[in-house]
Protein backbone atom coordinates (compact mmCIF):
# COMPACT_ATOMS: atom_id res chain seq x y z
CA UNK A 1 0.00 0.00 0.00
CA UNK A 2 1.30 3.41 -0.94
CA UNK A 3 1.61 5.86 1.92
CA UNK A 4 0.66 9.48 1.42
CA UNK A 5 2.18 12.84 2.12
CA UNK A 6 0.10 15.91 2.89
CA UNK A 7 0.60 17.34 -0.61
CA UNK A 8 -1.14 14.28 -2.13
CA UNK A 9 -4.51 14.96 -0.55
CA UNK A 10 -5.47 18.23 -2.30
CA UNK A 11 -4.61 16.65 -5.65
CA UNK A 12 -6.91 13.63 -5.35
CA UNK A 13 -9.80 13.48 -7.84
CA UNK A 14 -12.83 11.24 -7.46
CA UNK A 15 -15.26 10.07 -10.12
CA UNK A 16 -18.54 11.98 -10.08
CA UNK A 17 -21.90 10.18 -9.84
CA UNK A 18 -24.90 11.29 -11.84
CA UNK A 19 -28.43 10.19 -10.96
CA UNK A 20 -27.22 7.57 -8.50
CA UNK A 21 -26.09 7.51 -4.92
CA UNK A 22 -22.77 9.12 -4.08
CA UNK A 23 -21.12 10.93 -1.19
CA UNK A 24 -21.99 14.62 -0.81
CA UNK A 25 -19.03 16.45 -2.34
CA UNK A 26 -18.87 19.35 0.12
CA UNK A 27 -18.67 16.99 3.11
CA UNK A 28 -15.88 14.95 1.55
CA UNK A 29 -13.96 18.07 0.52
CA UNK A 30 -14.20 19.58 4.02
CA UNK A 31 -13.02 16.34 5.58
CA UNK A 32 -10.09 16.11 3.16
CA UNK A 33 -9.06 19.64 4.21
CA UNK A 34 -8.88 18.38 7.79
CA UNK A 35 -6.90 15.32 6.62
CA UNK A 36 -4.41 17.59 4.85
CA UNK A 37 -3.97 19.73 7.96
CA UNK A 38 -3.53 16.64 10.13
CA UNK A 39 -0.97 15.03 7.81
CA UNK A 40 1.02 18.27 7.71
CA UNK A 41 0.93 18.43 11.49
CA UNK A 42 2.09 14.82 11.79
CA UNK A 43 4.87 15.43 9.26
CA UNK A 44 6.05 18.46 11.22
CA UNK A 45 5.94 16.61 14.54
CA UNK A 46 7.95 13.76 13.06
CA UNK A 47 10.49 16.09 11.46
CA UNK A 48 9.41 15.10 7.97
CA UNK A 49 8.24 18.53 6.84
CA UNK A 50 9.32 22.12 7.11
CA UNK A 51 9.11 23.70 10.55
CA UNK A 52 9.26 20.56 12.68
CA UNK A 53 7.84 21.15 16.13
CA UNK A 54 7.83 19.38 19.44
CA UNK A 55 4.59 20.80 20.87
CA UNK A 56 1.24 19.19 21.55
CA UNK A 57 -1.01 17.72 18.86
CA UNK A 58 -3.03 20.94 18.63
CA UNK A 59 0.08 23.08 18.16
CA UNK A 60 1.13 20.91 15.26
CA UNK A 61 -2.32 21.02 13.62
CA UNK A 62 -3.26 17.41 14.31
CA UNK A 63 -7.04 17.46 14.43
CA UNK A 64 -7.88 13.90 13.36
CA UNK A 65 -6.74 10.41 14.24
CA UNK A 66 -6.64 7.34 12.04
CA UNK A 67 -9.68 6.10 13.97
CA UNK A 68 -11.55 9.28 12.98
CA UNK A 69 -10.77 8.52 9.34
CA UNK A 70 -11.90 4.91 9.66
CA UNK A 71 -15.16 5.86 11.39
CA UNK A 72 -16.24 8.80 9.20
CA UNK A 73 -19.64 8.43 7.55
CA UNK A 74 -20.64 10.84 4.81
CA UNK A 75 -24.17 11.77 3.77
CA UNK A 76 -25.25 10.41 0.43
CA UNK A 77 -27.16 12.08 -2.35
CA UNK A 78 -29.12 10.35 -5.10
CA UNK A 79 -30.24 13.24 -7.20
CA UNK A 80 -27.27 15.60 -7.00
CA UNK A 81 -23.77 14.95 -8.20
CA UNK A 82 -21.66 13.15 -5.65
CA UNK A 83 -18.38 11.31 -5.36
CA UNK A 84 -18.17 7.60 -6.15
CA UNK A 85 -18.34 5.83 -2.81
CA UNK A 86 -15.80 3.05 -3.58
CA UNK A 87 -13.25 5.64 -4.79
CA UNK A 88 -13.58 7.73 -1.63
CA UNK A 89 -13.55 4.66 0.64
CA UNK A 90 -10.39 3.28 -0.99
CA UNK A 91 -8.62 6.62 -0.64
CA UNK A 92 -9.65 6.90 3.02
CA UNK A 93 -8.21 3.42 3.66
CA UNK A 94 -4.87 4.69 2.34
CA UNK A 95 -5.17 7.84 4.48
CA UNK A 96 -5.91 5.76 7.58
CA UNK A 97 -2.97 3.43 6.94
CA UNK A 98 -0.66 6.41 6.46
CA UNK A 99 -1.89 8.04 9.64
CA UNK A 100 -1.57 4.78 11.62
CA UNK A 101 2.06 4.52 10.57
CA UNK A 102 2.77 8.13 11.49
CA UNK A 103 0.88 7.87 14.79
CA UNK A 104 2.84 4.75 15.72
CA UNK A 105 6.07 6.62 15.09
CA UNK A 106 4.86 9.59 17.10
CA UNK A 107 3.42 7.59 19.99
CA UNK A 108 6.35 5.26 20.35
CA UNK A 109 9.04 7.82 19.68
CA UNK A 110 10.46 5.72 16.87
CA UNK A 111 11.71 8.65 14.87
CA UNK A 112 15.34 8.97 15.89
CA UNK A 113 14.84 6.40 18.66
CA UNK A 114 17.49 3.94 19.69
CA UNK A 115 16.82 0.53 18.16
CA UNK A 116 17.92 -1.10 21.41
CA UNK A 117 14.31 -0.60 22.56
CA UNK A 118 13.55 -3.80 20.68
CA UNK A 119 15.93 -5.86 22.76
CA UNK A 120 18.81 -7.98 21.61
CA UNK A 121 18.05 -10.69 19.10
CA UNK A 122 20.48 -13.46 20.12
CA UNK A 123 19.40 -15.25 23.24
CA UNK A 124 16.58 -12.81 23.94
CA UNK A 125 14.07 -15.61 24.26
CA UNK A 126 15.95 -18.03 26.47
CA UNK A 127 17.93 -21.07 25.45
CA UNK A 128 15.97 -23.97 26.91
CA UNK A 129 14.65 -25.97 24.00
CA UNK A 130 13.95 -22.94 21.82
CA UNK A 131 14.87 -22.53 18.19
CA UNK A 132 13.86 -20.00 15.55
CA UNK A 133 13.91 -22.41 12.60
CA UNK A 134 10.86 -24.10 11.14
CA UNK A 135 9.26 -24.28 14.56
CA UNK A 136 9.89 -24.65 18.23
CA UNK A 137 11.53 -27.76 19.55
CA UNK A 138 11.30 -28.25 23.29
CA UNK A 139 14.33 -29.71 24.99
CA UNK A 140 12.15 -32.06 26.98
CA UNK A 141 8.64 -33.34 26.55
CA UNK A 142 7.26 -31.05 29.30
CA UNK A 143 8.98 -27.86 28.08
CA UNK A 144 5.82 -26.41 26.54
CA UNK A 145 4.20 -26.34 29.98
CA UNK A 146 7.20 -24.52 31.41
CA UNK A 147 6.39 -20.87 32.31
CA UNK A 148 9.80 -19.77 31.03
CA UNK A 149 9.01 -21.33 27.67
CA UNK A 150 5.66 -19.51 27.49
CA UNK A 151 7.39 -16.28 28.46
CA UNK A 152 9.99 -16.80 25.75
CA UNK A 153 7.26 -17.29 23.15
CA UNK A 154 5.47 -14.14 24.33
CA UNK A 155 8.73 -12.17 24.13
CA UNK A 156 9.34 -13.53 20.64
CA UNK A 157 5.86 -12.50 19.50
CA UNK A 158 6.32 -9.03 20.96
CA UNK A 159 9.69 -8.69 19.26
CA UNK A 160 8.19 -9.74 15.92
CA UNK A 161 5.38 -7.19 16.30
CA UNK A 162 7.89 -4.45 17.08
CA UNK A 163 9.97 -5.39 14.05
CA UNK A 164 6.88 -5.27 11.87
CA UNK A 165 6.12 -1.77 13.15
CA UNK A 166 9.69 -0.69 12.49
CA UNK A 167 9.45 -2.18 9.00
CA UNK A 168 6.25 -0.18 8.33
CA UNK A 169 7.98 2.96 9.60
CA UNK A 170 10.99 2.41 7.33
CA UNK A 171 8.76 1.74 4.33
CA UNK A 172 6.84 4.95 5.02
CA UNK A 173 10.08 6.90 5.37
CA UNK A 174 11.37 5.46 2.08
CA UNK A 175 8.10 6.28 0.31
CA UNK A 176 8.20 9.82 1.69
CA UNK A 177 11.79 10.28 0.53
CA UNK A 178 10.94 8.97 -2.94
CA UNK A 179 8.02 11.37 -3.24
CA UNK A 180 10.14 14.29 -2.15
CA UNK A 181 12.78 13.39 -4.73
CA UNK A 182 10.17 12.72 -7.40
CA UNK A 183 11.15 9.12 -7.98
CA UNK A 184 8.86 6.11 -7.91
CA UNK A 185 10.99 3.14 -8.99
CA UNK A 186 13.62 1.15 -7.20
Amino acid sequence: MTLLISDDVPNVKFEITRRREGYVQDEVDEFLDEVTTTLRGLEERLGMGPGATTGSHQEAGIILTSQDVRSIRFKTSKFREGYEQPDVDAFLDTVAATMETMEARLNRGLYGADTSAYGSAPGAYGNTGYTTGAGTVPETAGAMDDPQYAEAIAQRDQYIAQLQQENAYLRAELEYARRRLGTTGF
